[in-house]
């Protein structure tokens, strides 16, 4: 059977059949109800939809499901209409709409993409053209909707909104928005309530049992909720009731629910202010050299604010398609927070955060950054930032459940981190968490990830072309759990030959050139860029860098630095280890620079390795007094360089010859001759 009409009557039985007689209906679809739907030998729904769309079509990608539907008009519409697979898809898009902002149709339009991606094209021209057909949308759940009036309540009451009060592009997801009472961005709030001794009772007992439990749970922050749920618990009707708390029910025993009780940072809501969450953020600017600061996610409903705190004041501003406010003030150091705590008010929202000793923060390419927040994904890469007196007992954990880690030097004095720690089992995660008492949700959520490699960036906004990383140091392809190694794996259309062992296949044997490259698996589709590295001419760059100025210069690892003084003096530079994360993703590149600040004395900076690098860092005669023995086999390295058309050629041989005239220097025996 063709798997739309497969899935167009697997709906009419399940929703709208003989059982819905006088009962409303609500065509609720999320991943899990998709999934006991399918059963073990169904088609999916969303491919089953896909087949379907028309994405060359001029206008409407829906035109070959609107044209059924014109068919079954002519006939006798004993059945409903063919659109149902196509509307339970719009529904499952709106469950998984999270808490990212406060337009509304960006964010299901986001989810929908997700759902739908136009083949062999970008996630921007996907929303564009769904975008575009979407106002079609309106008119299939208007014909459902007078269908199930024409039966006269036997195939079930809509409970959609009346289609003809709907106009305007931001009202057109309210249909399918209506349908979606239960929203990835209500699952923490409601994990809190399942966790609750009276959440725990109420989960056994009947559906309008558990929605009454819900609505007198004394910790139930509404504010949190998304607004179709807030709608159906502020009025109690046992036939809507009945619904919601089935829905509820299976929310609870789902897959995809958040397994701890989130205990989100701050308070619930204080004189009508809504609670601001500021998540510490975190960069690693360059070799562990952490810089930390703020990410705030926008609270729906408040486009800005001021807030005073103890000693310090915050101004939040949202703007246009973003996602987290634009925060300004004189803000507490991140360091300061964790410690100490954080609380402030203003007239709208309200700040109250305790202070902490353990983050888990996960990468958020909006941010930029490593964020902590208050859920975090399986299979995708965690950051511990944790302080030292806990460290121990944090890396025995992580340890047992992922494997060896090694910390590294935190963000703070007394701090470490641990980087790109990877659970891909929501439980072992979940156990971890408990056993350290960390208030972060976890979601089962595998998943096509890239992974190692020498990542530099992520590119967003129109034509952005995914990850960024070096040429020499591509990443992997790391295929979720669950996945059949024999199917399909492609690289720009291309079958990439499927793993021996384990779940990666390793992309920087392939000798890939520069370039945007795809990878598709299953529903799932990753892109990248490959970019050389940009070799610096650093001679203008350290030339031009007074000594003293405070500002650092790069310098190639492997090779023996110095700096020399007016008076001959060296100063060797200690060369820091090679960092772990280095070694851990095995890239092909051979050679690493690192970064030196120079001496306010010192006049040069000299490097023998594999070539000899002379640069000059200030204007001063040379002056040579007495060497060591040390000073004297450093300079044996230099003396006879030559810096044949450099700008500070001559500047140089003045000091090779006071050095070479030195009986210092004569006399050393250090392996050659003057002559």
């Amino acid at each position: 059977m063709d798997p739309y009409q497969w899935w167009q009557d697997r709906l009419a039985e399940e929703f709208f059949g003989p059982s819905a007689a006088g009962r409303p209906v609500v065509l609720y679809v999320d991943n899990d109800k998709a999934k006991a739907l399918r059963g073990p030998d169904g088609p999916d729904l969303v491919e089953a939809v896909q087949a379907r769309l028309d994405w060359y079509h001029r206008y409407d990608i829906f035109d070959g499901i609107f044209r059924t539907v014109s068919a079954w008009k002519r006939g006798t519409r004993v059945q409903p209409p063919p659109c149902l697979p196509l509307l339970a898809v719009c529904v499952l898009a709106g469950t998984l709409m999270r808490r990212e902002g406060r337009v509304w149709s960006s964010n299901y339009y986001q989810r929908l993409v997700e759902c739908l991606p136009m083949p062999r094209s970008t996630e921007q021209e996907s929303l564009r053209r769904l975008r575009m057909s979407y106002e079609q949308i309106p008119a299939h759940w208007e014909i459902l909707g007078g269908w199930m009036r024409e039966q006269d309540g036997a195939r079930g009451i809509v409970t959609f909104p009346d289609v003809g009060r709907r106009k305007g592009s931001q009202s057109w997801i309210v249909l399918a928005l209506s349908q979606a009472i239960v929203r990835e961005r209500d699952l923490p709030e409601l994990e809190r309530f399942f966790r609750s001794p009276l959440g725990r009772s109420a989960v056994a007992a009947a559906p309008a049992e558990l929605v009454s439990a819900l609505r007198r749970w004394e910790g139930l922050d509404t504010g949190r909720l998304s607004p179709p749920l807030q709608e159906a618990l502020a009025t109690a009707r046992s036939d809507r009731d009945e619904i919601l708390g089935g829905i509820l029910a299976a929310v609870a025993g789902s897959s995809h629910r958040p397994t701890i009780p989130v205990q989100v940072p701050g308070q619930a809501m204080e004189a009508g202010r809504l609670g601001l969450v500021l998540q510490p953020k975190f960069v690693d600017a360059d070799w562990g050299n952490w810089e930390a600061g703020w990410h705030a996610p926008i609270v729906d409903g408040v486009d800005g604010d001021a807030l005073t705190g103890a000693g310090w004041s915050l101004t939040v501003r949202a703007e246009p398609g973003l996602t987290s406010y634009t925060l300004t003030g004189d803000l507490p150091a991140v360091e300061t927070a964790l410690v100490r705590g954080l609380t402030a008010t203003g007239t709208r929202l309200r700040i109250a955060q305790r202070p902490r000793d353990l983050l888990v923060a996960a990468e958020d390419d909006a941010a930029g950054a490593w964020v902590a927040g208050d859920a975090v994904d399986t299979d995708e890469p965690l950051l511990f930032v944790v302080r030292d007196d806990r460290l121990g007992a944090v890396v025995d954990a992580v340890r047992a459940a992922v494997g060896d880690v090694d910390p590294e030097q935190g963000p703070f004095p007394g701090w470490h981190v641990l980087r790109d720690v990877l659970f891909t089992d929501a439980a072992a995660a979940t156990a971890v968490f408990d056993r350290l008492g960390i208030g972060v949700a976890v979601r089962a959520s595998p998943r096509l990830r890239l992974v190692g490699g020498l990542r530099i960036g992520r590119e967003s906004g129109e034509g952005a072309r995914g990850s960024r990383y070096l040429l020499e140091g591509p990443p992997d392809v790391a295929l979720p759990a669950g996945f059949d190694t024999a199917a399909p794996v492609l690289l720009n259309g291309r079958r990439l030959r499927p793993p021996p062992t384990g779940r990666v296949i390793r992309l920087r044997s392939l000798g890939l050139a520069e370039g945007t490259y795809t990878v598709q698996a299953g529903g799932f589709t990753r892109r990248f860029t490959l970019h050389p590295p940009q070799c610096p001419t650093t001679a203008g760059d350290i030339e031009g860098l007074p000594a003293g100025s405070g500002r650092s210069l790069t310098v190639p690892h492997g090779a023996k630095v110095y700096f020399l003084h007016v008076d001959g003096h060296v100063t060797p530079v200690g060369e820091p280890a090679a960092p772990r994360w280095w070694t851990r993703r095995g890239t092909t590149l051979r050679a690493f620079s690192y970064r030196v600040i120079p001496p306010r004395e010192a006049v040069w900076l000299a490097a023998a390795g594999s070539s000899t690098i002379v640069r000059q860092l200030r204007d001063d005669s040379p002056n040579i007094g007495r060497l060591t023995a040390a000073d004297a086999q450093a300079w044996a390295h230099f003396v006879l360089s030559s810096q044949a058309g450099q700008p500070h050629e001559q500047a140089w041989r003045r000091y090779q010859q006071a050095v070479l005239n030195h009986r210092s220097m004569i006399t050393h025996e250090v392996g050659w001759k003057t002559r």
